[in-house]
C-alpha cells in the first residue's frame, strides 16, 4: 500500500511524496528500491502517456520523495487534463489501485523556465522573477485584449524602440493610437511626439484645460466663457493675483489688454514693432516707421501731411501713388513727377495715349487744354458748351496752326473766311496797330495794311 501526496512546480517536472508499506500495511524497512512511476489519462484502462524509472528511491521510515520527470522528460504533458498515476515497485506488478495526480497547497504556485504563476505575489510571463504585480518580459511584450461582444481589438505593449504603444486592430490592420517614449513625451495620432503632448488632428475639450508651469507666473486657459485667455499669475506673500494678458474670442478678434475685442486686433495700450518689424497690408506694401527716422515714413498732424521716401539719405526710394495694383504717379529720388509713368526722365513727364493738362477757371469762362493728340500734334484747346475748338496747334516737324489743326507752313493761320489774322498793336493796352493782316471776305484776298489801314501787300 502507497499512501501519497502529490505536488508540481511547472509543467517540466512533477514532485511526488509518499509512504512505501508492505502487503500487511507496515511500512518498509529503510533503504533502497527501483520504483516505476506511469502516467494515465483515466482511473483504469486508458492510455499511458507518460513512464519512468527511478531506479533508487530511499525510503526512511517508508516515507519517499521524487521529482518526476528528471529521467523522462514531460514537455509534452499539458496537465489541463486530469492524470492517473500507477505505480510498480522493485520490477513488481504495478499496484492495481491508481492514483489521481492532484495539487498540494503549494502546487497552486506555477513556475516554468520562463513563466511564474505564483498563488500570491508577482505574476512573470517570460520572466522567473517578476518585479512588479504582472511583468511581461520578450523582445516586444503585448497584452492583447479582444472583447467578445465584437469590435476592435486592441494591444497595449513596447515595440522594441524604446516606446509604449496603444494599438487598434481592425480588418486586420494595426494602428497607433497612443504612443508614450522614451523620455515622457505622449503622441495622440503620431508616432513620433516632438512634445510633452503632442495631438496629430483636432483634439475636443468639453470643460476648461489650464497649462501652467511647475514654476512661473503664466497659464494657458482655454475656456473662459468660450474665449481662450492667456493668464499672468503673480505670486506674492499675501496670495495671487491674476490678470487677463491676451483674449481671442470665438469669431477671431483678438485682445491684448482687453477681454472684450471689438476688431480682429484690439489693443488696450501701446503697440511697439521690434527692429525689422513692419506693417504689411493687403496690397503687400508695408510701412516700417510713422515717424521722419524711417526709411519710409508718413505723418498726419492737423497742418501738414508729408510722406517720406528716403528718409534715411541712403539714395533710393521714390514716392509712389497707387489704385488697385496700377502705379498712377511717381515722385522719383532725384525729384522727377511721373503721371502714367514710373520713370519720367524730366521734372515732369506725362504719359497717356492722348496726354493732356487741363486748365479750369473757377470764376467763370471756357476751360483750356493742352496737350499731345495721336497724331503727333501739340494742341491748345479751347472747350466751351457743346464743343472744342483747337486754336494752337505744333505738327510734328514743326508746322505751327493758328486755328489750323495741320498747318502746311511753318506759319499758317486760319481767321475762317473773313477778319483780322494778324494785329500787331504798339502795346496790349491800346488799339494802335503797327500792322495788320486781314483777309476779304469779299474777294478772299490777304492784305498787309500799315497804321494807317493803308494796303501795302496783297
Amino acid at each position: 500500500m502507497i499512501l501519497c501526496l502529490f505536488t508540481w512546480a511547472a509543467a517540466q517536472s512533477v514532485m511526488l511524496q509518499g509512504v512505501l508499506r508492505d502487503p500487511a500495511g507496515r511500512t518498509v524497512e529503510n533503504g533502497t528500491h527501483s520504483v516505476t512511476f506511469t502516467l494515465y489519462d483515466a482511473a483504469s484502462g486508458g492510455n499511458e502517456i507518460w513512464s519512468e524509472t527511478h531506479g533508487s528511491v530511499t525510503t526512511e521510515h517508508g516515507v519517499f520523495s521524487v521529482e518526476l520527470g528528471t529521467v523522462n522528460s514531460m514537455s509534452s504533458l499539458t496537465f489541463t487534463d486530469d492524470y492517473w498515476v500507477g505505480i510498480a515497485v522493485d520490477g513488481g506488478s504495478e499496484i492495481s489501485q491508481r492514483m489521481r495526480l492532484v495539487n498540494s497547497p503549494a502546487a497552486n504556485a506555477v513556475k516554468g523556465a520562463t513563466n511564474s504563476f505564483p498563488s500570491t505575489g508577482n505574476v512573470g510571463v517570460g520572466t522567473t522573477s517578476p518585479g512588479s504585480l504582472l511583468e511581461l518580459s520578450s523582445a516586444s511584450p503585448y497584452l492583447r485584449f479582444t472583447d467578445t461582444d465584437g469590435g476592435s481589438v486592441w494591444t497595449l505593449g513596447n515595440e522594441g524602440t524604446s516606446r509604449l504603444t496603444l494599438n487598434e486592430v481592425a480588418n486586420g490592420t494595426t494602428s497607433e493610437r497612443l504612443v508614450v517614449q522614451e523620455g515622457g513625451n505622449v503622441g495622440v495620432g503620431t508616432g513620433s511626439p516632438l512634445a510633452r503632448l503632442h495631438v496629430q488632428g483636432s483634439a475636443y475639450l468639453s470643460d476648461r484645460l489650464q497649462l501652467m508651469r511647475t514654476s512661473g507666473p503664466n497659464y494657458l486657459d482655454f475656456n473662459n466663457g468660450n474665449n481662450l485667455v492667456l493668464r499672468s499669475m503673480d505670486s506674492t506673500s499675501s496670495g495671487s493675483s491674476i490678470q487677463e494678458v491676451m483674449t481671442v474670442t470665438p469669431g477671431g478678434n483678438v485682445g491684448i489688454g482687453t477681454s472684450t475685442p471689438s476688431e480682429r486686433l484690439d489693443v488696450a495700450g501701446n503697440l511697439k514693432l521690434s527692429a525689422g518689424g513692419a506693417l504689411i497690408f493687403p496690397d503687400n506694401t508695408s510701412l516700417t516707421s510713422a515717424s521722419l527716422g524711417g526709411s519710409a515714413s508718413s505723418l498726419s498732424t492737423p497742418g501738414n501731411a508729408i510722406i517720406t521716401a528716403d528718409a534715411n539719405v541712403a539714395g533710393a526710394g521714390d514716392v509712389q501713388f497707387k489704385t488697385g495694383n496700377s502705379t498712377q504717379m511717381v515722385v522719383t529720388n532725384g525729384g522727377k513727377v511721373g503721371i502714367g509713368t514710373t520713370a519720367p526722365d524730366t521734372k515732369i513727364t506725362v504719359s497717356d495715349a492722348a496726354p493732356y493738362i487741363k486748365f479750369h477757371d473757377t470764376e467763370g469762362g471756357n476751360d483750356w487744354q493742352l496737350g499731345s493728340y495721336g497724331g503727333f500734334r501739340f494742341l491748345l484747346s479751347e472747350i466751351y458748351t457743346g464743343g472744342s475748338s483747337e486754336r494752337l496747334s505744333v505738327a510734328e516737324g514743326g508746322n505751327v496752326g493758328i486755328n489750323n489743326g495741320s498747318p502746311d507752313a511753318l506759319l499758317s493761320v486760319d481767321a475762317n473766311g473773313n477778319g483780322d489774322l494778324i494785329n500787331a498793336h504798339t502795346s496790349h493796352t491800346t488799339d494802335a496797330k503797327i500792322f495788320q493782316v486781314v483777309q476779304n471776305n469779299s474777294d478772299g484776298l490777304v492784305k498787309v495794311n500799315d497804321a494807317n489801314g493803308n494796303t501795302s501787300v496783297q
